[in-house]
């Protein structure tokens, strides 16, 4: 899918938060990555649920958002210390399989992301299409069958609406 949007043109950059993460510590009514980019580990009533590499990755969330509400673009500036923050990569359309920033203390740009899981949408979904386009014509429509008036409706009241 990222690689479809991408070929639109659009800046797309993909992320995954693994399911390994802080999710036993944080609230589960919301969504951890969302809880990071709002900086929910810095909250007087939640910061003792989380570890101070939790509040790393939190600082790091919220620099690329707001780079990217900014400019299009999550990375802070073309000059930016990747030993900080690690530059986020584009997802590219001619990319086999996608890159990805995985959302973990150790903030990597990996590839593959659920590649086994999407191959029906990525090979077999294409090889359906091709096949079932090839089964003829679209069955033609047929006339339009005659409304009967509700039994509590005069004609002229159908009619009048018609």
């Amino acid at each position: 899918m990222a690689s479809h949007w991408a070929n639109s043109k659009a800046n797309i950059f993909l992320y995954h938060q693994p399911a390994a993460s802080a999710h036993d510590r944080a609230e589960p009514s919301v969504p951890l990555d969302l809880q990071f980019v709002f900086g929910t580990p810095y909250h007087p009533m939640s910061s003792q649920r989380f570890t101070s590499s939790d509040r790393r990755l939190s600082v790091a969330m919220m620099t690329y958002v707001s780079s990217f509400v900014r400019t299009g673009n999550p990375n802070p500036s073309r000059v930016w210390a990747e030993s900080i923050l690690p530059r986020w990569q584009q997802v590219l359309s001619s990319e086999a399989p996608p890159t990805y920033l995985e959302l973990s203390p150790a903030l990597q740009n990996r590839q593959g992301l659920s590649q086994s899981a999407c191959s029906f949408w990525s090979q077999l979904g294409p090889k359906l299409t091709g096949q079932t386009g090839d089964l003829g014509a679209e069955p033609a429509l047929t006339a339009e069958l005659p409304v009967a008036s509700p039994p509590n409706q005069s004609q002229t009241e159908k009619d009048a609406y018609s």
